[in-house]
């Protein structure tokens, strides 16, 4: 089988490029599994990826790197045994060390015929990230066989220009293309450089891993039932994560990583809203029954870098406990 590792930092697009990849493999014939690596006990990736209508098997409470090693392993032999895939698309968490990703791999005991490393990267956002040495940027790009600049259709051609040349300072032999998940701009040209790379297995050695230099990531993580209306339960839902958003942004070396929640209705029905920026609404993915909906299955999941997960849980329950007060039925 064919194994497509999917990392890139929180918020870079890797859930929505993976969603078109995904539907393209599966148009052409091949059959696709995924496997999503949710921090937390509450995941929304995979909930999408579910409606959808793939195949996603999902890993919690921690990163593939660390304690889930052995899940990941266990994962991908069930799926090579059980389900015979032609591809399969690994999604680590948005806090897992790439190389430590690599290292997961090493050695493994399953039948990997071709392995790609494609680390997705947010062309309106890097830049704001000003140093490329934090191991979750640096680590991506040192060891990526493909970069996909997604959003690249938001900013100038200088500044594409310039982000490519940051990157190939780190990796100067990676395959690089811009592109947007959300327009399908050369998505298919990513699909074809994909597909020609040489075939080449996991590592057999221990791939060079930094675990301790990876950040701390503070991660929340709740749900709830809503009885409101889908207008009004999305504005306040947004409404949340700016106000989140925002909050953050007035405390010092504070990182937002993603602020995400998702609406759910029975039995396919979803409406993914993220922010990652201050002052910009949130963006929303999927759709809802067009026929009147009052009950919503609510979930949010978040994680940012640069605040003790104590005070960073405070903050995010007392906004999560407000906003069920503000929606009639919120239980």
């Amino acid at each position: 089988m064919e194994l497509i590792v999917i990392s890139g930092f929180l918020g870079s697009g890797k859930t929505s490029l993976l969603l078109l990849l995904a539907k393209t493999f599966v148009a052409e014939g091949r059959k696709v599994a995924i496997v999503e690596n949710e921090v937390g006990r509450i995941g929304i990736d995979g909930a999408m990826l579910q409606a959808e209508g793939l195949d996603v098997r999902e890993i919690y409470s921690g990163c593939v790197c660390c304690s889930l090693r052995i899940d990941l392993i266990h994962t991908l032999l069930q799926l090579e045994r059980e389900v015979k895939p032609d591809v399969v698309f690994l999604e680590p968490s948005g806090v897992a060390g790439p190389k430590q990703i690599k290292h997961c791999l090493c050695g493994y005991g399953g039948n990997i015929e071709k392995q790609t490393f494609l680390v997705v990267a947010d062309a309106k956002r890097l830049p704001a990230i000003r140093d490329f040495s934090m191991p979750l940027i640096h680590d991506g790009f040192e060891i990526a066989d493909v970069v996909a600049l997604n959003k690249s259709d938001l900013v100038s051609a200088e500044q594409l220009h310039e982000l490519e040349g940051r990157i190939r300072d780190i990796n100067p032999t990676v395959e690089f293309l811009c592109v947007s998940a959300t327009t399908g701009f050369q998505v298919d040209r990513l699909i074809k450089k994909i597909q020609a790379r040489a075939p080449g297995k996991p590592d057999a050695s221990p791939a060079e891993h930094a675990k301790g230099n990876l950040p701390q990531a503070a991660i929340f993580a709740a749900s709830a039932t809503i009885d409101a209306p889908v207008a009004q339960a999305e504005q306040r839902v947004s409404e949340m994560l700016q106000d989140l958003a925002a909050h953050l942004k007035t405390q010092a070396d504070v990182l937002i990583g993603h602020l995400k929640a998702i609406l759910k209705t029975e039995p396919t029905g979803y409406r993914v809203l993220s922010v990652t920026t201050v002052n910009e609404p949130a963006t929303l993915k999927g759709r809802l029954p067009t026929k009147p909906i009052t009950r919503l299955e609510l979930t949010v999941n978040a994680i940012v870098y640069g605040i003790e997960e104590a005070a960073f849980a405070a903050l995010c329950q007392a906004r999560f406990e407000a906003l069920k007060r503000s929606l009639p039925g919120g239980l």
